[in-house]
């Protein structure tokens, strides 16, 4: 809840007095630095990569990517680089991604298990992208020892002013020698929703360029019936770039599924991705998502997949063959069978028809 109405009285000993006329609903605080610190591996507002290059790195010029046919393709997309690792500094994150279905106007504590599996301390600084008037760490900076382990509380709280949806974002795990990260999904949900909506991909792997099929689900709560939907769906990634996009209008009664296809840019960097679909009605909307990755098939994975076909192609092959044979054996068995009784049967009939008795004729 965004407190229009509070007035700061004072701040001390850690101590934040204010006065309001009314309270309601569930209210959290949040304390920002007003001063920069250099150093600590976090680009804050106010540091440049000529006032503090320790922090900011100069960004490279970005390439464009040319977009159309409901695609779009915001910077030049690259294969993700394995980072080097300097010797003695190492830490991991647990889990490295987290997936949060909550109700609005509701809280929820997350633990992220962080251990420092180097030689050498650490002091790692957190900072949020996309997710940060959600998720509220305990700490934005802590230190481990060599073999040390911290369970880091999260802190989530939806806001009732929040609009259902699906919200994505990272956190980030920065120390001085490297930066690892956590990527996250929110999905806020009304807790009366007018619509249930499921997406769920056909296919978890796909490459560049390739189709991304996923079936979308929809189920009406209402009582109306026999009216017209707008549905939206669409690829994101973790940096909330939008790639292809379409947008349907149809009539739903109570039930409607149906199987929705995106096709992928040949460019599309290697990575985790998220098929989106949001149904919408006047001024009710409800969303749901499905995760993937598109990743490259490899020249062995081609060759591997390709000795598979040749072989099982041959063992077709094979299998007709001796199915073939077979018949012409049994053709010809059941032909020699006929042959040998014809020629005993022809044994048994005689030459010459007897003569009749001359009392018969």
């Amino acid at each position: 809840v965004l407190c229009t109405n509070c007035v700061f009285i004072s701040y001390s000993s850690n101590i934040y007095k204010f006065s309001t006329p009314s309270l309601s609903g569930v209210y959290y605080l949040r304390e920002t630095p007003s001063s920069t610190t250099c150093g600590n591996g976090v680009c804050e507002s106010g540091e440049t990569s000529s006032t503090c290059p320790a922090d900011c790195a100069t960004s490279p010029p970005g390439g464009g990517g040319g977009g159309g046919g409901g695609t779009i393709t915001p910077t030049t997309p690259t294969t993700p680089t394995t980072p080097t690792i300097p010797p003695g500094y190492d830490f991991k994150i647990d889990p490295n991604f987290i997936q949060l279905q909550m109700e609005k106007g509701t809280y929820y504590q997350k633990f992220v298990n962080v251990t420092n599996n180097g030689t050498n301390p650490l002091t790692i600084t957190l900072s949020i992208t996309g997710l940060e008037n959600f998720i509220f760490p305990e700490v934005l900076q802590f230190s481990l020892s060599p073999g040390e382990s911290k369970n880091l509380r999260l802190d989530i709280y939806v806001s009732s002013a929040r609009p259902a949806d699906v919200y994505i974002g990272k956190i980030f795990f920065r120390s001085s020698q490297l930066t690892k990260e956590a990527n996250v999904i929110l999905q806020v949900k009304e807790a009366d929703a007018l619509f249930d909506i499921r997406t769920e991909m056909l296919k978890k792997y796909i490459p560049p360029g390739g189709r991304v099929r996923a079936n979308v689900s929809l189920i009406n709560k209402g009582d109306l019936r026999n009216f017209d939907v707008h549905l939206e769906y669409k690829i994101i990634d973790f940096n909330q770039n939008v790639y292809t996009i379409k947008k349907e209008d149809f009539a739903i009664e109570q039930y409607y599924n149906n199987v929705f296809f995106l096709d992928l840019p040949s460019n599309i960097s290697i990575g985790d991705y998220l098929f989106y679909s949001q149904v919408s009605y006047k001024n009710v909307s409800a969303s749901s998502y499905d995760t993937f990755v598109v990743e490259e098939i490899s020249t062995i994975s081609w060759f591997i997949l390709m000795i598979i076909i040749i072989i099982a192609a041959y063992l077709i092959y094979r299998h007709y063959k001796e199915k073939k044979l077979k018949h012409q054996f049994e053709f010809t068995k059941k032909s020699k069978k006929y042959e040998k009784e014809s020629r005993k049967l022809s044994k048994q009939i005689p030459n010459e028809v007897p003569k009749l008795p001359d009392d018969l004729e």
